[in-house]
Parts: C-alpha cells; sequence; structure tokens
C-alpha cells in the first residue's frame, strides 16, 4: 500500500512525506498528495483520497485514518491527542 506516485501518474517530493518514531505514512496509488501538503507518521490513506495544498496531517502520537474517497482540502489541519 505504500505507493509515492500519485494520480495524475508522477512521483511527487517526497521531502513532504515524512516517518515519526518508524512509522511512515501509507496509500496507495489512487491517493492524490499535494506537493505543498504535509503527512507525518502514522497515517492511513484509503483509496482515492485527495490532499490539498497546504494541508498537514500529523499523527506522532496516534494513528490517522482518512476514509476511501475523503478530500482534506486548502489548508485542512489534521492532527488530535487522546489521553485516557
Amino acid at each position: 500500500m505504500a505507493s509515492h506516485s500519485n494520480r495524475r501518474g508522477k512521483s511527487p517530493p517526497l521531502s513532504h512525506i515524512t516517518p515519526f518514531e518508524g512509522k511512515s505514512p501509507q496509500f496507495d496509488k489512487t491517493v492524490f498528495i499535494d506537493p505543498t501538503a504535509r503527512l507525518i507518521g502514522d497515517i492511513l490513506l484509503g483509496s482515492g483520497v485527495s490532499v490539498f495544498p497546504f494541508a498537514p496531517l500529523r499523527a506522532d502520537s496516534n494513528r490517522i485514518t482518512v476514509g476511501e474517497r475523503s478530500v482534506i482540502l486548502e489548508g485542512g489541519i489534521g492532527g488530535f491527542e487522546i489521553d485516557f
């Protein structure tokens, strides 16, 4: 599932796809990730997801799962922490 190409068939620069503590974002070839978006850590993107410009997803304490065909819009922020 960890493919680094987008739906337009180009390979984006991977500096915006960042592992954290041994966990890397996972996604398949149907996912579009804009080169200005930032994905960090334990992230799972479902098929057909689009992550638009300047959208940071930071999973440094918990996993972020984005369901199939979801859209993270420009400047949308994903990251949260839950304490039990």
